[in-house]
């Protein structure tokens, strides 16, 4: 019984270790992902800034060209 019990606490532990370590990837994989997302959202800003400048020149030749 005794041994039933100290296998059954190293096996907990063996698993507690391995949920740990799957947590913890798990928050790297969330932390890569939100930095990939805080890229992809300055990429979009940027492009929106050009298409606003993009835009205003047109919109400025069309008032110039009449």
């Amino acid at each position: 019984m005794v041994r039933t019990r100290v296998f059954r606490r190293e096996e907990l532990a063996a698993q507690d270790f391995a949920s740990r370590n799957y947590v913890q990837s798990l928050q790297q994989d969330v932390k890569k992902a939100e930095d990939a997302a805080g890229k992809a959202n300055a990429a979009v800003q940027q492009t929106d800034q050009e298409v606003g400048k993009v835009e205003q020149a047109e919109k400025q030749q069309e008032e110039g060209g009449q």
